[in-house]
């Protein structure tokens, strides 16, 4: 990872503090924007050490939003899109936005791609949802179907390294996924 910096996103409903997650350069093509909803906090093995390591071992541009139980989604919203309108600017591939729910943050995820596919904007390459807990749970296939949505879907569900998981689905064509 090349470097960090925290920010402050305002919103219609509410203001967001973000971490933005660098990679270090590595080829003349941007790097994917990999936007981060995670509910796991900032302690060991949670979503700051996450970030770090997505960052570092996928070569993205990671944009870490946390989230909690209550969370309202239309913040997310506003900031995803901020993410979309700014990507050049972050450094990273306009054209390859990704969404990456974890924990309490899978039902943000969804509901920031619901919005994206009924508005049009922005545009999504992918939306991953983890399980936080690492290992299967038939929740969060049963948040999916309370959750109807239409649009480029993989639910990911972590194996020993979730960087390398993720890197594989950041290297599949727009829209492709495999549920795994």
């Amino acid at each position: 990872m090349h470097r960090v910096a925290d920010m402050v996103l305002r919103g219609s409903t509410a203001t967001l503090r973000a971490r933005v997650y660098w990679p270090r350069p590595a080829s003349a093509d941007p790097p994917a924007l990999l936007v981060v909803f995670d509910s796991s906090g900032a302690g060991p093995g949670g979503a700051d050490a996450r970030c770090h390591e997505l960052c570092a071992q996928t070569g993205s541009v990671v944009l870490s939003m946390p989230t909690a139980p209550g969370s309202h989604p239309a913040a997310f919203v506003d900031a995803t899109e901020w993410a979309a309108d700014h990507a050049a600017e972050l450094d990273a591939d306009p054209g390859r936005i990704v969404l990456l729910g974890v924990g309490v943050g899978v039902e943000i995820a969804v509901a920031v791609a619901r919005h994206a596919l009924r508005e049009g904007w922005p545009p999504l390459a992918k939306v991953l949802l983890v399980d936080a807990d690492q290992h299967a749970d038939p929740q969060v296939g049963q948040q999916l179907a309370r959750l109807p949505y239409d649009g480029p879907l993989t639910v990911v569900v972590p194996a020993d390294d979730l960087a390398r998981t993720v890197r594989r689905h950041l290297d599949q064509p727009k829209g492709t996924g495999d549920d795994s």
